[in-house]
């Protein structure tokens, strides 16, 4: 296929989506016009209605005002008549007012004759409704009975000593709420309507007589629900939506009907206006596709001989680097830049390849002088195991012999411990100089020391540490981490605010937060707020450093054997750092840690066990020279088997042994045992990790092969002390 087919295809492709969103739009925007003009129909009605209700707790205000006469507390309701005629006369909106008795017999009547007998209400209803609820009600709108005119009684409870005397009530003119349906600026297509709780106008614009009744449909959805939109008939026969709203105060209902045609109208208009847009783009598009693809596909077809012959390393033909086409352009200048980077690459590889030898040879290098090294001390070894074996040797070279063992010994660990720490620095870790130490000690000796710089002059501190909380940690490490937490909380709160550091106990752990009530963070910051050179908040609180000290409390405190987590309630609303570091699992097992007044100890039964037998045998004779006792087993199954047989002082085992290996041996120690045997484990792997991991399986202790034997007999005289105390 042709690029100017192709072109022609994806503007297609391209042009479908849209086309399918305008019919969508489409359909969309009629439902939003119809949804516009029900927005402002329900609007409108509200504020009919409310504006209706207002203009009735009005008369009913009035009305109140009267029914505090004296004359009617006194009695005297022919002074009473008196006032309520002057009242009439000051509202204009008021036909008359009366007086009646809780069954509807009416005592006064400003438009009737103080002589004449008064009959019972004809809305007998309202009055009995007044008398039930002891609050105002309204009634529904019909013809007086000594004129013609349409009027709605309002009416009042009269209460005296607790129960209702009279009922006190205007009868007012429908013209009071016509007024307000013509204040209501709607277009002249639109019909609005007041009706009472019996479905009657009350007023109507265009107008109706009062009394007249509502349409069917408009009635139907008035009893259906208080409030609503429908579509239906007016009384006039014309096709509407039509939108009512019924008052829980007066039960009269407002409705707003709009014609169909005029809702629909404006809809239509503007989807025609969206189709007749997107075919006229659509048609657009297909001639801008027709004629842009001709020009993108002609200068393409010139690079077409350059490719080649830079395929072919060789020099490219003019390419069309003149092209309108920037890309066109790019692509020819390429080509030519391609040809000359391919000479220079072939003589940068040359180049490499010379770097790679000579690296080759460094590494030859570097392994000669690595065994030259390790050939030493080991040759150093090898010959003085040999000298000791003679049995002619003098007890004066033997002792040389042995202090060379010793000193090549040593120099073998400390090279091997150099090339550990050489990998450590290059993955980025730490070693850790591992001591029993008091958690809120460290803090409250971190936070004296940030305190003496002066950096905390402008904040306020709290400080509640627990004490007594014990942790197996580096204590320069530890202070690290609580200075690095509390330097950050200085660094993001502001001058004057509050900085809270606690140190507690919680399940079997010493926690440590720090809260500030400082910039705080977002949700998503929480997580890489931790990662290498991360700054928090970067475009508008820069503070300056290089975002690593939180990397450095992750890792130290996860070194550690604990975790470092952060909470903040978002910006502006302070954070919360939290660290959580293992507790130790006894004191009595801590204070093996401390330092020992004695380091000889006495004669012991000790179990050793060890799958290499040159590490068995030799630790055994070590162990037997300074005067103990040593039985020994080569395999988890039988070591277990002795320990739980002859029951000896301590145990020492090694744990990467096949089958049953340490940490499993100590576990069933531990659970057929109790603590009568020490434990103490054996092992090449020494990080925080490991440590923990023999604490939590039941040692009492860890060694790093190869064990340095003044701390063994440091740790086996301070379990005698122990012994003795106990």
């Amino acid at each position: 296929m042709k690029l100017r087919s192709k072109l022609l295809h994806l503007t297609l492709q391209a042009a479908l989506p849209p086309m399918l969103l305008c019919l969508v739009v489409g359909g969309v925007l009629v439902d939003y016009e119809r949804e516009a003009f029900r927005r402002g129909a329900v609007d409108s009605n509200h504020a009919v209605m409310t504006a209706v209700d207002a203009e009735i707790r009005g008369h009913i205000n009035t009305l109140t005002a009267l029914a505090a006469s004296d004359s009617l507390e006194a009695g005297k309701l022919a002074a009473f008549r008196e006032e309520a005629v002057r009242m009439v006369k000051s509202q204009p909106d008021w036909h008359s007012v009366s007086l009646t008795m809780p069954s509807g017999q009416q005592l006064v009547n400003t438009i009737r004759p103080v002589t004449e007998k008064l009959p019972i209400v004809l809305d007998l209803e309202s009055v009995q409704g007044a008398v039930a609820t002891r609050r105002p009600a309204v009634g529904n709108i019909r013809i007086g009975r000594s004129t013609d005119t349409h009027i709605v009684p309002i009416r009042i409870p009269v209460l005296r000593n607790g129960e209702v005397a009279y009922v006190l009530s205007a009868a007012i003119q429908p013209a009071a709420f016509a007024r307000l349906i013509a204040v209501q600026r709607v277009p002249a297509t639109w019909v609005i309507g007041l009706v009472d709780g019996t479905g009657r106008f009350i007023a109507r614009a265009p107008p109706r007589s009062p009394g007249d009744l509502a349409s069917s449909s408009f009635r139907a959805a008035v009893r259906e629900a208080p409030d609503g939109w429908n579509r239906g008939l007016t009384i006039d026969g014309l096709a509407t939506y039509q939108t009512h709203k019924t008052s829980e105060f007066s039960n009269w209902s407002v409705g707003f009907a709009i014609p169909v045609a005029e809702v629909n109208a404006a809809a239509y208009r503007a989807s025609l206006l969206i189709a007749f847009g997107a075919l006229l783009t659509f048609g657009l598009a297909l001639w801008f596709a027709f004629r842009t693809g001709r020009r993108i596909a002609l200068p393409i077809a010139e690079l077409v001989p350059a490719a080649r012959s830079v395929g072919a390393g060789k020099t490219p033909p003019d390419a069309p680097t003149a092209s309108e086409i920037n890309e066109v352009r790019e692509v020819a200048q390429a080509l030519v830049e391609a040809a000359s980077t391919i000479h220079e690459r072939e003589a940068s590889i040359e180049h490499e390849q010379s770097l790679l030898r000579a690296a080759d040879r460094a590494k030859d290098e570097f392994l000669a002088m690595l065994g030259h090294e390790l050939r030493n001390p080991l040759s150093a070894v090898s010959n003085a195991a040999v000298v000791l074996q003679r049995p002619d040797l003098s007890a004066e070279n033997r002792l040389a012999a042995q202090a060379i063992i010793l000193r090549q010994s040593e120099q073998l660990t400390r090279l091997v411990n150099d090339l550990l720490e050489v990998g450590r620095v290059v993955a980025g870790k730490i070693n850790l100089d591992h001591a029993m130490v008091d958690f809120g000690a460290i803090t409250e000796g971190a936070v004296a020391a940030i305190k003496s710089t002066n950096r905390a002059d402008a904040h306020r501190i709290s400080l509640d540490c627990a004490a007594g909380l014990s942790v197996l940690g580096d204590r320069a490490r530890l202070e690290q981490v609580v200075t690095n937490l509390l330097a950050n909380a200085l660094t993001y709160t502001p001058a004057g605010g509050f900085i809270d550091i606690s140190v507690f106990k919680e399940d079997k752990q010493a926690v440590l937060q720090i809260a500030d009530n400082g910039i705080g963070l977002k949700n998503e910051q929480r997580e890489s707020i931790f990662n290498l050179f991360y700054q928090a908040d970067q475009a508008l609180h820069r503070k300056g450093g290089l975002g690593i000290g939180l990397t450095l409390v992750k890792r130290l405190v996860e070194m550690h054997g604990g975790m470092v987590s952060v909470t903040s309630a978002g910006l502006g609303k302070g954070a919360t750092f939290t660290v959580r570091l293992p507790l130790l699992a006894a004191s009595s097992q801590a204070d093996l840690f401390q330092p020992l007044a004695c380091t000889i100890a006495p004669p012991l039964q000790i179990l050793l066990i060890d799958d290499s037998e040159d590490a068995l045998t030799s630790m055994q004779m070590l162990l037997e020279s300074a005067g103990h006792a040593v039985e020994v087993a080569s395999d988890g199954e039988s070591g277990l088997r002795a320990a739980l047989n002859r029951a000896p002082d301590v145990a020492m085992i090694d744990i990467g042994m096949p089958g049953m290996d340490g940490y499993e041996v100590a576990r069933e120690i531990r659970r057929q045992s109790g603590d009568r045997i020490f434990l103490i484990a054996l092992t090449g792997y020494g990080q925080p990790d490991d440590v923990k991991r023999a604490l939590a399986a039941g040692f009492d202790a860890h060694q790093v092969k190869p064990v340095e034997f003044e701390k063994l007999n440091a740790l086996l005289a301070k379990l005698d002390q122990r012994a003795a105390v106990a």
